[in-house]
């Protein structure tokens, strides 16, 4: 009788494979995306729908041009350069010219994606690469082209009048700011210039740390880009992605959790009387929310370890935190991820994760 051979097959890892594929988690991250969509409609209008339309067009025209240059496979259906877009405009005042949006993905792709390798050999965030390009190229298109919501702007706290009176050096009336970051700044420069009427800017961080105010942060009543004004949202389309198992909590829980700790410790300090209102305000206002839960959970460029990824976390976290209280722009998240991702090799070097089926020895 013969004996039946029997061909082993060697290949590389993993050898435990899912049904899973790029194409099916980016188009799931499409899908959570739809809530901070929606509701950057609802707050700025039908704009924000057109913004985007033109920042996916450029990204999926750019990625399908570079791959013919480079002679690679074309992957624009697998849904990453939609993604890619998608985040572009978000981080987008819906004021913005058209060209913007679609310069800024543009860069996103051809300088941060495609020159790189493609899909999973980018260093960094993509679409956070974009944003920094476009407020170093036009700031005054990304810094001053801000507007109050469409849903009466006279209900945000960022709008309103706050009567104040002196019998100092001069009189307060109103303060106002496009964003509640700009909001915050403005007070905080004019008490260290003119520390005589300290107590005349009392009523103002009364308005500002109201848990009304609290309450239109988490809603999205107010000034700020197309896709990161409501975190109820952005809370939405995160839990979709953690339901789905795509992203973990560990990056936002240690990110988050951190800017909450560093702030109250702050306003130990410095604001005592909001303890619990001035950390809730930074992690409601900007773009904390959407970077903490979209763009610095991005797997290609953060850690893959647990370890690692709250390491990742703190440590955008702490250049957030230091950007927002000593730098020179009221926010700070963008250049904070896009630091980190620079250390996410380094961090995967020294935290290794568990191979399956093995212990962590200690």
């Amino acid at each position: 009788m013969r004996r039946r051979e029997t061909q082993l097959y060697m290949s590389t890892s993993p050898h435990l494979r899912t049904g899973e594929s790029v194409s099916h988690i980016m188009w799931h991250v499409c899908l959570a995306l739809l809530p901070p969509l929606i509701a950057g409609t609802i707050f700025f209008g039908f704009r924000v729908l057109f913004l985007t339309a033109v920042a996916v067009l450029s990204a999926i025209i750019c990625e399908t041009l570079m791959q013919r240059l480079l002679h690679r496979p074309s992957t624009w259906t697998d849904g990453s350069a939609a993604v890619t877009g998608i985040l572009m405009a978000l981080n987008l005042s819906v004021e913005v010219p058209w060209w913007i949006a679609a310069l800024g993905s543009a860069f996103a792709i051809i300088i941060v994606k495609q020159i790189f390798g493609g899909l999973g050999q980018n260093i960094v965030n993509p679409a956070l690469a974009g944003r920094a390009f476009l407020t170093a190229a036009y700031p005054t298109f990304m810094t001053a082209y801000w507007i109050q919501t469409r849903l009466s702007p006279h209900l945000s706290p960022f709008s309103s009048s706050v009567e104040a009176d002196t019998s100092r050096h001069f009189t307060i009336d109103t303060l106002t700011g496009a964003t509640p970051l700009t909001s915050l700044r403005n007070l905080q420069e004019i008490g260290q210039e003119h520390p005589e009427i300290v107590e005349t800017l009392t009523p103002f961080f009364q308005d500002i740390f109201s848990w009304r105010a609290l309450g239109q942060l988490f809603v999205g009543n107010h000034g700020g880009c197309m896709g990161e004004t409501s975190a109820l949202a952005i809370l939405l389309g995160a839990a979709y992605l953690m339901f789905k198992k795509i992203i973990t909590p560990a990056i936002p829980l240690s990110y988050l959790g951190t800017v909450f700790l560093l702030f109250f410790l702050y306003s130990l300090f410095a604001q005592p009387d909001y303890l619990i209102q001035l950390p809730l305000f930074h992690i409601l206002s900007g773009g904390l929310m959407l970077g903490a839960l979209f763009m610095a959970t991005d797997m290609v460029t953060s850690p893959v370890s647990t370890g690692g990824q709250i390491l990742f976390g703190i440590g955008c976290a702490i250049i957030t935190f230091a950007i927002r209280l000593i730098g020179g722009h009221p926010e700070g998240v963008t250049y904070a991820i896009l630091l980190m991702n620079c250390f996410s090799p380094l961090i995967d070097r020294y935290i290794l994760p568990v191979p399956f089926g093995k212990k962590r020895v200690s």
